[in-house]
C-alpha cells in the first residue's frame, strides 16, 4: 500500500516526540535556569528553554564565530604584524592589510599595521586565514551574534576586531 511508509515515520516521528517532552518534564526545574549551562551534553537533550540575552549557551571550541585579533599576553600588544599571509589564503578577498615600516628599530615588529579590514557579510569562515597566520594573530571566537541592519555593520576594522578578543 502506498501510505504505509508514511504513516510509518509519523509513527517514529511521534514517539520521538513524546520521549523528549516526557524526558523534559522530568527535568523541568533546568529550563528555566539562571546560572549558566555548563557545556552542551546529552543530557540538554529534547526541549529546553535558553533565557537568550541572559543567559548563552557555551559554543563548542571549534566553532567559527567572529575572527579576531590576538594579543601577546606578556605585553598586551597586538601580534599582527602585516605580513599579508591571512590576506593572500583568503579565498573570497573579505580581508585587507596595509602596513608600514616600524621606525623603533629595536622593535621585534618590522611592519605596523595601519589598516585592517575583514568583511563578515562575505566571508566563508573557512578558517584558511587561520592557519595561515604565522605568529597566531588571527584566531576565531566564541561569539555568534554577527546580525546587523546594515551591511557596513558587517565590516571590522582593526580597532573593532582588538574590542571583540577583548571581550
Amino acid at each position: 500500500m502506498l501510505g504505509t511508509g508514511l504513516l510509518k515515520g509519523l509513527a517514529i516521528t511521534f514517539v520521538h516526540f513524546v520521549d523528549t517532552y516526557v524526558q523534559d518534564l522530568k527535568k523541568f526545574p533546568r529550563r528555566y535556569r539562571k546560572e549558566p549551562v555548563e557545556g552542551q551534553s546529552q543530557a540538554l537533550r529534547g526541549f529546553f528553554t535558553v533565557q537568550y540575552p541572559e543567559e548563552q549557551l557555551r559554543m563548542f571550541p571549534r566553532f567559527h564565530g567572529h575572527l579576531v585579533q590576538a594579543r601577546d599576553a606578556e605585553t598586551g600588544d597586538y601580534k599582527c604584524t602585516a605580513c599579508k599571509s591571512c590576506e593572500r589564503a583568503c579565498p573570497h578577498g573579505v580581508i585587507k592589510v596595509e602596513g608600514e615600516r616600524n621606525p623603533d628599530r629595536e622593535s621585534k615588529k618590522k611592519m605596523l599595521v595601519t589598516h585592517f579590514t575583514w568583511d563578515a557579510g562575505r566571508c566563508l569562515f573557512c578558517g584558511l586565514c587561520v592557519e595561515a597566520c604565522n605568529f597566531d594573530a588571527l584566531r576565531w571566537s566564541q561569539g555568534f551574534d554577527l546580525a546587523g541592519c546594515e551591511r557596513e555593520a558587517l565590516v571590522y576594522d582593526f580597532e573593532r576586531m582588538l574590542e571583540k578578543s577583548d571581550a
